[in-house]
């Protein structure tokens, strides 16, 4: 019944994108007249790389539930949109094809509302961040959210021991993964270079400077931090330049 309208303008592109068999099959669902439809719906299928009539009824089955699951992250990330399924094609089908189910994709919500990421080209970040880190499952996530949780823990006790009076940033948690995982510094040893930096000027700055000096001199335990500290007036006479 559509067949006799394949020689408009999008026909050729249509036949690029989809099988003639998969677009006949898809046109049966569509009542005459509804050309622009049809081809939105194969237009979608094609973006979102479904090519077989398997993969297409799958996600038309499953339609209903992404559009509850978009709905719910919006929520949970107190974002606004007018089109779920314009946010369904665009973001959520994606996060799903990444291997993401439901449930982690609304963990993932409730860590970037935390975070204070209320936008869903946030969240993408986030979700192409984890996925970048190999973690697709909830328990993964989980334990990567608990690392970082600690992390903001201990640089509060470091802005406790300089004096800093503010909250924890961003700029503070790359600082602190740097110091920790590619310095291969021990938490206690960043703990205890922090005492020395009460009174310095710019601390954070101090801090690092510290650090970076423990690592050249191979003081990545507290112990050693402390007799090397100890055995130079280094760390307190330069405090108040910083």
């Amino acid at each position: 019944r559509h067949t006799r309208f394949m020689s408009v303008s999008w026909a050729g592109d249509v036949y690029k994108r989809q099988s003639p068999d998969i677009v006949l099959k898809v046109a049966k669902r569509f009542k005459k007249g509804e050309i622009r439809k049809l081809d939105a719906a194969l237009s979608q299928y094609f973006k979102l790389n479904l090519l077989s009539e398997r993969e297409i009824e799958n996600f038309e089955s499953s339609k209903q539930e992404l559009l509850e699951l978009t709905r719910e992250i919006n929520r949970i990330i107190g974002y606004y949109h007018p089109s779920l399924e314009l946010v369904a094609e665009e973001y959520v089908t994606p996060w799903t094809q990444k291997g993401y189910d439901g449930e982690t994709l609304k963990l993932i919500a409730r860590y970037c509302f935390r975070r204070r990421i209320q936008t869903l080209e946030g969240m993408n970040y986030t979700v192409d961040k984890f996925f970048k880190l190999g973690l697709l499952d909830a328990d993964a996530i989980n334990q990567y959210i608990e690392r970082l949780l600690r992390y903001d823990e201990n640089i509060r006790k470091l802005l406790d021991n300089m004096g800093v009076l503010r909250t924890v940033t961003a700029a503070d948690r790359k600082n602190y993964a740097l110091w920790i995982e590619d310095w291969q510094m021990s938490p206690e040893t960043v703990e205890y270079a922090s005492t020395l930096c009460s009174g310095a000027l710019n601390p954070m700055s101090y801090l690092n400077k510290i650090l970076s000096d423990f690592k050249q001199r191979g003081a990545a335990t507290p112990e050693k931090a402390k007799a090397l500290s100890l055995s130079c007036l280094l760390y307190t006479s330069d405090a108040a330049d910083e």
